[in-house]
């Protein structure tokens, strides 16, 4: 440090670096001959809330060894590794540290507040994380990497309108990639980047005809599995019709009753509250249908503890019979071609030989949500794609 000053609030620091002699790039011989030095300003970070600027005398050395045209001594910048080059090679105007610092904020605050902190421009701020980011996940995530138990599962960057895919290693328990899209075309080309395509045993989806079709193509050995919370959901959903139907004939009273505790009739008994208990037994036993409906959700939800998938098979089918002697079109059009159990069949009882489920892949799309939240939303998708596949994220 050769000196240091306070210019409207600034702090300014004039600095060098210590070395005396530098070993020239032409033709590696060293020299201590000082042709000039020129003053540069670089950013640092803030010292106690005050703007840190750095002056760095950066000195040009000459080199007697070697000559240039006209037969004159070439000259040389000395190298700057606090702050580096940037990418078109010219030195750049911040510190490492500074970028660094920026980079490890910008995951838990906006694009435009760390800016704002930090008085600096926001695409400035982009590439300090996008730099950060890169190297983290090229460290932790090698190109082409190919996990042994596969999820895949969507979620939307805009509702209607814009969707991504997620694929995570269930087993590594960390994101792999985010592509755009949610269709079969869009997710091929990282399947088809597979390093060991034939390694992936197990690929966990829910029941996207379009992620099916595309992992038959690009992964021969991998079997299909249902996630458990889709199935439920499904079976769940054929619930709600039933009490649908049976609420629009209802008088007002029975059928506000019935629209209050919609929710309670698709959790867990063991999550009910008291009041939803009373309400619901009282429903019970006034419209033994919604029971039956409900017995029967309970009843595939326990299906998912057959101890093989054998005892799997043959519960399905005693589930199946009762679904059809208790007459609801509701649940029987789940055994209807291109439902659950007409056409999914296969993928729903391969759970019982590889016990996956996509429970670490939706704990991602609800931080993924969180982060799209706290931004108001992403227009910058590189940005959200990067924060998602940090290992730290």
């Amino acid at each position: 440090m050769l000196g240091q000053r306070i210019e409207q609030g600034v702090l300014w620091i004039d600095v060098a670096y210590a070395v005396t002699a530098m070993v020239c790039p032409h033709c590696g011989k060293p020299t201590n001959k000082l042709h000039d030095r020129r003053a540069q300003r670089k950013r640092d970070v803030p010292l106690r809330g005050r703007k840190v600027n750095l002056v760095l005398w950066r000195r040009r050395f000459r080199c007697l060894w070697c000559l240039g045209r006209l037969r004159r001594p070439r000259t040389f910048s000395e190298p700057d590794p606090v702050c580096g080059l940037g990418p078109k090679g010219r030195g750049r105007r911040t510190t490492e540290r500074l970028r660094q610092k920026i980079a490890e904020e910008l995951p838990h605050q906006t694009v435009k507040r760390v800016a704002e902190v930090y008085d600096v421009g926001q695409r400035f701020v982009r590439e300090c994380f996008a730099a950060r980011a890169g190297r983290e996940i090229a460290q932790a995530l090698p190109k082409g990497c190919t996990p042994r138990v596969l999820g895949l599962d969507e979620f939307s960057m805009k509702r209607g309108v814009r969707y991504e895919t997620v694929f995570c290693d269930l087993e590594g328990r960390r994101v792999l990639e985010v592509v755009e899209g949610r269709d079969g075309e869009s997710v091929r080309p990282y399947l088809e980047s597979l390093r060991e395509p034939e390694a992936v045993a197990v690929a966990v989806m829910d029941m996207s005809e379009g992620y099916r079709q595309v992992v038959w193509l690009c992964l021969p050995e991998a079997a299909i599995v249902v996630d458990r919370f889709h199935a439920v959901r499904r079976v769940g959903k054929a619930l709600d019709r039933v009490r649908l139907r049976l609420q629009r004939g209802q008088g007002e009273e029975r059928r506000g009753k019935l629209y209050r505790l919609r929710y309670g009739l698709l959790r867990d008994p063991k999550d009910w509250t008291e009041r939803e208990r009373q309400g619901l037994e009282e429903l019970f036993v006034q419209l033994p249908q919604l029971k039956r409906a409900w017995e029967l959700r309970e009843a595939f939800r326990a299906w998912y503890e057959a101890v093989d998938r054998a005892a799997a098979e043959a519960e399905l089918a005693k589930w199946e019979q009762e679904v059809k002697d208790s007459g609801m079109a509701e649940y029987q059009a789940l055994f209807e071609e291109g439902s659950m159990l007409g056409s999914w069949r296969e993928e729903l009882l391969n759970y019982f030989e590889q016990r996956y489920t996509n429970g670490y892949t939706e704990g991602k799309n609800n931080r993924t949500k969180q982060l799209q939240r706290q931004a108001y939303g992403y227009r910058n998708r590189e940005n959200l794609r990067l924060r998602i596949l940090l290992p730290a994220a």
